[in-house]
């Protein structure tokens, strides 16, 4: 398995959840897998892109290239989001993604 771990942020810094991807084989993965974790709470402030994470850890289930971009689909195969430079796009919101893996 090729499992990658990010934690999401918000442009302030603020943590909001979390994002893991797993693919089936070693090396350079065309697809795979992928789970959402938001966080707890969130402040006032932060309650709109909480709830799309929320909203996201119960409908994205996998994840796959296309062209510069990864794109997050639901079961339907629909896209929900769009990882692209460094940050997840979904919903409007945009999340600052920090690397996580080898870290834990």
């Amino acid at each position: 398995m090729n499992m990658q771990r990010f934690s999401l942020c918000a442009a302030d810094g603020t943590h909001l959840g979390f994002l893991v991807t797993d693919a089936p084989t070693r090396g350079v993965a065309e697809t795979g897998v992928c789970a959402f974790k938001a966080a707890e709470t969130a402040e006032d402030v932060h309650a709109a892109a909480h709830a799309r994470l929320a909203w996201l850890a119960q409908h994205a289930q996998s994840w796959q290239w296309s062209g510069d971009a990864a794109r997050v689909c639901d079961a339907a195969g629909d896209t929900v989001a769009q990882v692209r430079g460094g940050y997840l796009h979904s919903g409007g919101f945009d999340f600052i993604l920090n690397d996580l893996t080898g870290v834990l």
